[in-house]
């Protein structure tokens, strides 16, 4: 065993970083993996909700639907809207209250409401919170963030220690359990097999983490290195698009969401024409129903979120995640 000063100090922070990280890894790989089976789980807990009776008639459309949910939900705001991605599936419907965003979930044929359920407390919004310790509050969601920092001490110190000195090989196992050589070879070995796995982990984390991934999120879009501005084409507000849509991919979580035209509402209004007492059918202003033909247009499948315009200028915004990176759209 070498004694010197320098292996001494790194065996120590070697330490430290395990006892650091080793509790809060095993809450991030068991929440981390019970998240990966998110559909499936909720499909299975929230059965009575997102179940239905397929339907003889016809569906309610979009804008029916939402009204019958604002019923249901006395004095709240349409924010969110998912269509029923095949039959015998809930429509549901995100309403914003006073105590926070709920969804309502309606029989598509009828409008009959199943049920509600806050957003804050969905099995795996609980599993995401336990994730990030957002449930614990801001401090402890940036202790999860120094964590990841320390994990990447823990994998580079570990290296270290287990290095090759001499000339001999280091990756094997010697001895029996009984020995406590084979018990620090058995660890030394396992710890250098998974190292190349923690330290992806622990990086690839680091961009949605509380302070290090906002403002590397900020800076990316600043330069134009997650969404160029040419993406939207049109004005951008000062809101980010995870304010609207809340889990998107992490290139566009903070990218500005783009507003609808504003020359309606500013300009020489003195100089304008009075507007009529009544629209002409023609004009009427661009609906839900119009927003989900026009995402099924370009491409978006039945059961795709959609974020509700927020206001004069706001915007119809989906999003599609899918299994295969390539395919997710907003």
């Amino acid at each position: 065993m070498p004694t010197s000063a320098l292996y001494r100090r790194v065996w120590r922070w070697h330490f430290y970083a395990g006892l650091v990280c080793l509790p809060f890894l095993l809450l991030l790989s068991v929440t981390g993996a019970l998240y990966l089976f998110k559909d499936p789980i909720e499909s299975v807990v929230y059965a009575r909700l997102r179940s239905v009776q397929p339907g003889t008639t016809p569906s309610l459309d979009a804008e029916a639907l939402v009204a019958h949910a604002l019923q249901a939900t006395p004095g709240g705001q349409p924010v969110r809207f998912i269509a029923p991605e095949r039959a015998g599936r809930s429509a549901e419907v995100g309403i914003h209250t006073a105590d926070g965003t709920v969804a309502v979930y309606l029989d598509p044929s009828t409008g009959r409401v199943l049920g509600s359920l806050a957003d804050d407390s969905r099995l795996m919004e609980v599993v995401k919170g336990l994730h990030s310790l957002t449930l614990a509050g801001p401090v402890a969601n940036y202790w999860i963030e120094i964590v990841a920092g320390w994990a990447i001490v823990l994998v580079v110190t570990g290296v270290f220690l287990w290095w090759p000195r001499g000339g001999g090989g280091a990756y094997r196992i010697r001895g029996g359990p009984a020995e406590r050589t084979w018990w620090r070879d058995l660890h030394a070995v396992t710890g250098v097999t998974a190292a190349a796995a923690i330290l992806f982990l622990a990086v690839t984390g680091m961009p949605w983490s509380a302070f290090w991934g906002q403002q590397f999120g900020r800076l990316t879009s600043e330069w134009g290195l997650s969404a160029p501005q040419y993406v939207w084409g049109k004005p951008q507000s000062a809101k980010p698009l995870a304010a609207s849509l809340g889990e998107v991919p992490w290139a566009l979580a903070q990218v500005p969401v783009p507003s609808s035209d504003p020359h309606a509402h500013h300009g020489a209004a003195a100089a304008a024409p009075p507007a009529p007492a009544t629209k002409p059918p023609q004009e009427r202003a661009f609906g839900l129903n119009e927003a989900l033909r026009t995402f099924e247009r370009l491409g978006m499948p039945p059961g795709t979120p959609v974020a509700l315009p927020a206001g004069p200028t706001g915007v119809y915004s989906a999003l599609r995640l899918d299994d295969e990176v390539q395919a997710e759209r907003v």
